[in-house]
């Protein structure tokens, strides 16, 4: 019996426990990039390389909008 308590039990629980903790350890607040949204050339290159070639129109169309 204390074994199926243990697998049943404790071991998800731990389990559960101990990958939220990871998770959460390893969560990172998104850097802003708000100067990338002025209109000239080189900060629209910018934004696209820094958003990995996501241009203000593909946002918008995510439901991101801009």
């Amino acid at each position: 019996m204390p074994g199926k308590f243990f697998n049943y039990v404790v071991f998800p629980v731990t389990t559960i426990a101990l990958v939220g903790t990871i998770i959460r350890s390893q969560a990172r607040p998104a850097k802003a990039h708000s100067h990338y949204m002025k209109g000239d050339h080189q900060t629209r290159q910018g934004w696209k390389q820094a958003n990995d070639g996501l241009s203000v129109q593909d946002v918008g169309r995510s439901g991101g909008g801009v």
